[in-house]
């Protein structure tokens, strides 16, 4: 896996968590949820495909008393032929990562899991079938990824996650090129338990509040804002959620914890109407081993590449699974800044 996966599933597991008021990391539903599918998943199918060796053979070393033999990455398949994972798959809202979707279609195909518990415990005159339809069903994942056909559906998939990473990178990359040190905030931004079920907040409510804050914010009510980048999830634990990345001039704004609180309260109270809820990160920046959000200055390059980290997060987490609802924008940025062509004074040094 290439470096910029490293990141992204880094910040992917951390992001599978909630934290307590204290910032204690907790697990939960959608944490197990997100990695079977992001972790576990993407990759088995890409090694399967990559190998042309027979997963499932039969181990005869007593004719009366065959059983069933599997390589280890045939024991992978058995494992994660699970329900919770297949059923992400019927969750019309979203747009799977075609290797899951092939995963998923050669599974259901050959009615694995409704059979695993005879597989995983199978012997005798039946081993010979069980081998017969495991080894096709792994068959069919390689042939369905190896088609043209799911080269081109993983291209179209891939084309957007690359053109978002690249446009925010680059619009982060031009606020820098103007401004020397800008204050930058994380906001995580969602609801209380309570409006989260089915019939609370519909993504038209969602619309209209992230509209309605950004237009607060745009006005100057927390300070000189220079650039912002949003992105809209909706999980099975969190609901409708956003992340929201600001910056904010340097030069005329301070106290970043503090701040962030303020939006934070903003949206709870405000914006909501006291039905939202919200994670400020600028509290917990110490945690982050390469920190991109507080003060930082064009020159640090530590901090703006954790500024590129947090971009991959908000971008590249499409990677797995994309929100796809008809008439639903679920990723946003400023307008893109003008550099002059010409500037005065002593040159800046390039960070």
């Amino acid at each position: 896996m290439d470096e910029d996966g490293k990141i992204v599933e880094s910040y992917f597991l951390i992001e599978g968590y909630d934290r307590t008021n204290s910032g204690e990391l907790v697990s939960g539903v959608e944490y197990d949820r997100r990695v079977g599918l992001a972790l576990k998943v993407g990759p088995l199918v890409r090694e399967i495909t990559s190998s042309d060796e027979e997963l499932f053979s039969i181990d005869s070393k007593d004719s009366r008393w065959d059983e069933l033999k599997s390589t280890s990455l045939g024991r992978r398949l058995i494992r994660y032929v699970r329900g919770e994972y297949l059923k992400i798959a019927d969750d019309a809202e979203y747009c799977l990562n075609p290797y899951f979707e092939v995963f998923s279609l050669c599974i259901n195909r050959y009615d694995l899991l409704n059979h695993i518990g005879l597989i995983n415990s199978v012997w005798g005159a039946r081993v010979k079938e069980v081998v017969r339809v495991l080894n096709a069903c792994v068959d069919d994942i390689r042939c369905e990824v190896r088609s043209v056909a799911f080269k081109k559906r993983l291209k179209s998939y891939r084309r957007s996650v690359t053109e978002n990473y690249n446009e925010l990178n680059s619009y982060v990359n031009d606020l820098f090129n103007i401004h020397a040190r800008m204050l930058v905030l994380r906001v995580d931004l969602s609801y209380l338990e309570a409006f989260r079920v089915e019939g609370g907040i519909t993504f038209d409510d969602a619309w209209q509040h992230r509209s309605s804050l950004l237009k607060d914010l745009n006005k100057g009510r927390f300070g000189h804002l220079l650039g912002y980048a949003w992105k809209l999830e909706k999980g099975g634990r969190k609901g409708l959620h956003y992340h929201l990345l600001l910056f904010f001039d340097g030069a005329q704004v301070r106290q970043d914890v503090v701040l962030a609180r303020m939006i934070g309260e903003h949206w709870n109270t405000v914006v909501t109407e006291g039905r939202g809820s919200y994670y400020n990160c600028n509290a917990f920046k110490k945690s982050y081993e390469r920190c991109g959000i507080g003060m930082i200055s064009h020159t640090d390059a530590l901090a703006r590449e954790g500024i590129r980290e947090i971009v991959l997060y908000m971008t590249k987490l499409d990677e797995y699974f994309k929100l796809s609802v008809p008439g639903v924008r679920c990723f946003g940025k400023g307008v893109r800044p003008k550099i002059p062509h010409i500037r005065r004074g002593r040159p800046r040094v390039v960070a």
